[in-house]
Parts: structure tokens; C-alpha cells; sequence
């Protein structure tokens, strides 16, 4: 059960894990109101903190640092932007992008690449923003080992998504599968203790995930009963 306690010993059930929580609700906002002009313009003015129509390199840092909306929409990570030389490398490359060389971004320049953005949003993309939040139960933006560990369990899609052609559900049972599930999540947060979105997609767009069917498994995830590690351990 997810969304509950998280001590002791707790079924699995299979529903647990299936629907979205609200964490990045804007990407799966239909493309019609990404596109809205009274929504970007909106968006814009937090941008704009002067007023003068151009939004500076210094302006746009902090945009994204102090709001969520902003980060997302741009599809930045706003908490690690100050802390992590990729994202401000990322976060650099984009206001190159978007200013095209000049001083700062007026509201066409904003405006085209947002909508490019959006065009370009392939299947794929779309993919691991579900299953990112397929594993992020709790619904806070990042995800812990934990509940890596307890997703790749209880829920085949995800086992699938995260190690494809290998029943993973056996995490708790098999010392070698828990070393490379270990491994994995390692691998993706880059030694931070939680993984965020960016962390997540930038893994997975380097990875070229094989589509090999998985031979069918006689286990029954909905009785697959999932054993909560002590304090400490996806903190």
C-alpha cells in the first residue's frame, strides 16, 4: 500500500502505483493550454521582474530557483540549479537558446520556444514523465530509493521501464539484484540522495532501452509483500 505508513511490513497492491500524482501536472497539461497566450504572458511577467519586456540571464536564475511553475515549464530543476554545474549548464545553453545571441529574452523569443518545446515533447519523453511519477508515490517531485525499490516490486511497468527484460520484483530476496537496482539508482541521482525529474530524463535520454519482451512470470504482484528498510535508508 502507497500513500500510507511506511513502517513495518506492507502488501503491495497493484493499484498502488497507477495513477499520477500531481508533482509536474504541467507537462500533462493538453498542448492547447501550453500555448494559451493569457498563460504565457502570465508566465512571462514572472520572468520579467523589471517590467522593461526583456528578461535578463540574472532574471531567468532566479525565476527558476523561486518558482516551481517556471522551472517546470522550462523543464529545469529550480532546487539544484545553484548547487549542480549541469543544471546551470543547462540553464546557460537555454538562454543562449531563447535569446539568440542578444542581451535578454523579449516575449515572441519566450513564447516560440515554449511552443517549440512542446512540439518536439516526443512519446518517449512522455514515457518517462509517467513512470517518473509512477515511482514518485508520494507525489513531492523526487524519488527515493525507497521508492525506486518498492515501484520496481510492486509495479511490472516500471520494472520494465527501469530494467527491460528482467524481473526485478525479487529486489528484497536477491542480494545480486539489489546490488544492481542499488547501482542503478546511484547511477541516476549522480550521488544525491533523491532523484529528480532532470536527473531521471537525462539518464534514460542517453540510455537506448531495448524493447525485449519480458518471459511471462508466474508471480503474483498483487501479493507481493514489500519489506520497509529502516530509517536512513531512502532519506
Amino acid at each position: 500500500r502507497h500513500g500510507g505508513g511506511r513502517s513495518g511490513l506492507a502488501d503491495a497492491d497493484p493499484r498502488g502505483l497507477s495513477w499520477a500524482p500531481p508533482s509536474y501536472r504541467e507537462y500533462e497539461a493538453e498542448d492547447s493550454g501550453k500555448s494559451d497566450i493569457a498563460y504565457l504572458k502570465a508566465m512571462f511577467a514572472k520572468l520579467d521582474q523589471n517590467h522593461n519586456g526583456i528578461v535578463s540571464k540574472l532574471e531567468l536564475i532566479a525565476a527558476v530557483t523561486r518558482d516551481k511553475d517556471i522551472a517546470d515549464l522550462l523543464g529545469m530543476d529550480g532546487e539544484s540549479l545553484l548547487s549542480d554545474e549541469d543544471s546551470f549548464d543547462a540553464l546557460h545553453k537555454l538562454f543562449e537558446e531563447m535569446s539568440a545571441g542578444k542581451q535578454g529574452i523579449d516575449f515572441e523569443a519566450f513564447k516560440k520556444h515554449v511552443k517549440k518545446a512542446g512540439v518536439e515533447r516526443t512519446p518517449r519523453a512522455n514515457r518517462m514523465l509517467e513512470m517518473f511519477n509512477l515511482i514518485d508515490a508520494d507525489g513531492n517531485g523526487s524519488i527515493s530509493k525507497l521508492e525506486l525499490v518498492a515501484a520496481m516490486q510492486s509495479n511490472a511497468a516500471v520494472d520494465e521501464f527501469l530494467t527491460p527484460g528482467v524481473d526485478s520484483s525479487c529486489v528484497m530476496d536477491d542480494e545480486g539484484m539489489f546490488e544492481k537496482v542499488d547501482a542503478l539508482f546511484e547511477a541516476i541521482a549522480g550521488g544525491k540522495k533523491r532523484i529528480t525529474y532532470n536527473d531521471f530524463a537525462k539518464y534514460f535520454r542517453k540510455t537506448v532501452v531495448a524493447a525485449t519482451p519480458r518471459p511471462p512470470s508466474n508471480l503474483n504482484r498483487s501479493s507481493t509483500r514489500i519489506f520497509i528498510i529502516g530509517p536512513g535508508f531512502g532519506n
